[in-house]
């Protein structure tokens, strides 16, 4: 075997054979730097990400101990869905009464004539089948008046929406209301938010000519609103005000919750 020997200085010799491995080292050090710092920049996120989930699991866990489990509602049990008169009719027309068993007073209506566009929230008051009609609001000084037809799974009637414009608007405004859209509402209530029949809009044949209303009860005289849409964000939105308030109202809260999940199924 031949044995290599130290040439010249042995101290040079060790000093050149260090020189590649000192700098490997260096670079070894600087990753190690650099990787200190991307853990110390990140362990703030992560720590935020944390933090979020957390109260996220918190808040789900506060929500099932107060309202149940998400599954359970009250409507489907009782399979009453898509009964319009006996529980729809009776749900929108409590909520909307500023003298409801909610004992929030307008709590729910103020933000239902907001989205209607109607400005005058003053003296309002609510019959339930007032010449038939579902839900009827009225105030006086000045007057105004909203008709309101629901319509779950039953077809329309007879004339059925013109009778109920005649009995309340033409009759005793004659065809200006249909441009005081502040004062006068004809919503046409379904899940879907389908136009009403072109029948339902027709004057009666019996009708004399000395009746001064129009053969037709205009379709842009008529709102036709929907329980998934504008029903839903009307509810979702005093939902969140319940929510959020300093005031608990579990009861109202809880009630509502399983509403609105009923009419995103009808």
């Amino acid at each position: 075997m031949k044995i290599n020997t130290l040439k010249g200085d042995p101290k040079s010799f060790l000093l050149k054979q260090i020189g590649p491995l000192r700098e490997i080292l260096d670079r070894w050090q600087e990753i190690q730097r650099q990787q200190e710092d991307e853990i110390t920049k990140f362990i703030p996120k992560f720590s935020r990400l944390i933090e979020d989930a957390f109260k996220l699991s918190l808040t789900q866990a506060k929500h099932r101990g107060v309202y149940g489990n998400e599954g359970f509602n009250v409507f489907a049990i009782l399979k009453v869905g898509r009964y319009e008169t006996t529980t729809h009719t009776p749900i929108l027309a409590d909520l909307l009464n500023p003298k409801g068993s909610h004992g929030l007073g307008v709590f729910f209506l103020n933000p239902f004539l907001e989205k209607l566009g109607v400005s005058n929230k003053e003296n309002w008051q609510l019959k339930m089948n007032k010449s038939y009609i579902d839900i009827f609001l009225w105030r006086t000084h000045p007057d105004a008046k909203i008709i309101i037809e629901n319509k779950i799974d039953h077809i329309d009637g007879p004339n059925q929406l013109y009778r109920y414009a005649f009995s309340e608007l033409y009759s005793k405004y004659g065809d200006g209301w249909v441009n005081e859209e502040d004062r006068f509402r004809i919503i046409y209530l379904t899940p879907a938010g389908h136009h009403p029949s072109l029948q339902s809009r027709q004057r009666p044949k019996h009708f004399c000519n000395s009746h001064s209303a129009p053969l037709e009860l205009p379709l842009e005289a008529v709102n036709c609103w929907s329980y998934h849409d504008d029903i839903y964000k009307w509810l979702s939105k005093c939902l969140h005000i319940l929510e959020t308030g300093h005031r608990k109202q579990d009861r109202i809260i809880g009630t509502i919750r399983q509403y609105i999940d009923l009419i995103r199924s009808i």
